[in-house]
């Protein structure tokens, strides 16, 4: 991704690209008449997920470089910061973790089952 979008933006976007694949993979599996295919698109919204989870922005790594040459005080200081900035980023990742592996994996589970009831309407 851009170093230019905001987190927020850049796990807004995966999350929503997650989802995507998960519930259009079901639709076309119906449409293709292929309804045992329709979980797969679950197993990649998962896998989007995943990556939301182990791709951060090295929050204490740029916490470190900043930390080596300020004096004790300021040291103490910026670490507050950093626990701070770490928490807000942690809540705001896991926001958008939780829908996308929930939706993927309930797609994976059950998009057989989906598919087959839209080819039935």
């Amino acid at each position: 991704m851009s170093k230019g979008l905001s987190e927020r933006c850049k796990y807004f976007i995966l999350s929503g690209i997650a989802i995507a694949i998960s519930v259009l993979w079901i639709i076309g599996a119906a449409i293709l008449d292929r309804p045992s295919d329709g979980g797969r698109g679950g197993a990649i919204g998962v896998a989007l997920s995943f990556y939301i989870l182990f791709a951060n922005n090295n929050l204490a790594a740029r916490g470190y470089n900043r930390l080596k040459n300020a004096p004790v005080k300021e040291q103490i200081e910026m670490i507050e910061s950093r626990f701070d900035v770490a928490d807000k980023a942690t809540r705001r990742q896991n926001q958008f973790l939780i829908w996308s592996s929930v939706i993927g994996t309930i797609a994976w589970g059950f998009g057989d089952w989906a598919a087959t009831g839209l080819r039935l309407l």
